[in-house]
């Protein structure tokens, strides 16, 4: 995203044999993991795209990864319930947080702050399919706050900049910001777009941009909740936002197999002109392979090869 108008696919990472569900990358840029229904967390050189060690993770389904601010540690979100904390560079399992009664879908890392005895403190937040948040110290595996409230599963928790409030999406349809230090809730946005899906904070802290249920995404004033704009041209549910550090930039992955970059610079926001510079798509496995005449397959065989790109 970094130079946006010559965007393509660079790499194809093949190492990990298993359906993928999460990547994070850490904030020096050069490193990157991935996990997803077992078989580990992977850590890649982004540059090169090699394998540089994967991290026995547990043994069902990775939801979210999560890198903390100065790239010390790596969170996961797992499907067993738990929150796994490994330090880096070394991989090394830091703790294992659990306090959920089941499957963990999201985990976020807090901006750098003080407690209330003026102490660094490093916070991280999950949330879970048993309808709660937990805030934890990340250092010392403490359990700060246990959230209740949402009556669906947590779809996505993020902080603001500050790290004073957490916002959470649910599959309940609503959107809650709470205390952070008192652990009480705020707010209730009421439902949009048929439900929050996916939340990205922008590098000002003043916009929140969210995906719903009816495939839209909206930029939304984090101080009110009003909406600045609302975009469309993703054809299925957008699973993932996220902006550039810039703020220029923000990218939305779809169910639709689509990557689709909006150009928010020079005012785009406020004019009401953000627009889809580019629709990214990774070529099918068997993309542009031809099958006519071929013998010896099924008819079943033959429709999933063009499934999966072949042409006849």
């Amino acid at each position: 995203m970094e130079e946006a108008a010559g965007a393509h696919l660079t790499a194809r990472l093949t190492a990990q044999k298993q359906h993928i569900f999460a990547v994070a990358v850490h904030p020096d840029g050069n490193l990157m993991a991935s996990a997803g229904d077992g078989g580990g967390i992977a850590l890649w050189a982004r540059n090169s795209g090699r394998l540089l060690q994967t991290l026995p993770g547990p043994a069902r389904n990775i939801a979210m990864l999560a890198f903390s601010p100065a790239g010390q540690w790596l969170a996961s979100a797992n499907g067993d319930g738990t929150v796994s904390l490994w330090t880096l560079p070394d991989g090394r399992q830091h703790r294992q947080l659990q306090v959920h009664t089941n499957v963990v879908t999201c985990c976020a890392f807090s901006p750098s702050r003080v407690d209330a005895q003026g102490r660094p403190q490093r916070l991280l937040a999950s949330g879970s399919m048993d309808h709660t948040l937990a805030i934890w110290d990340a250092e010392s595996g403490a359990l700060l706050h246990r959230l209740h409230g949402h009556t669906n599963a947590i779809g996505r928790c993020l902080f603001s900049q500050d790290g004073r409030r957490l916002l959470s999406s649910s599959y309940d349809e609503t959107l809650r910001i709470w205390d952070v230090a008192r652990g009480q809730l705020l707010t209730v946005w009421p439902q949009r777009g048929g439900g929050y899906i996916a939340l990205a904070l922008h590098p000002s802290g003043e916009i929140l941009a969210v995906s719903c249920a009816d495939h839209t995404i909206h930029l939304l004033a984090l101080d009110s909740g009003r909406c600045l704009m609302e975009l469309t041209g993703h054809q299925q549910i957008v699973l993932s936002l996220a902006f550039h550090p810039n703020g220029q930039w923000l990218a939305s992955a779809s169910a639709d197999e689509t990557i689709k970059l909006w150009d928010l610079s020079a005012g785009a926001i406020t004019t009401g002109q953000v627009v889809c510079r580019h629709t990214l798509q990774a070529p099918a496995p068997y993309e542009g392979i031809k099958i006519a005449g071929v013998t010896g397959i099924s008819e079943a065989q033959r429709a999933a090869l063009v499934a999966l790109g072949a042409v006849e």
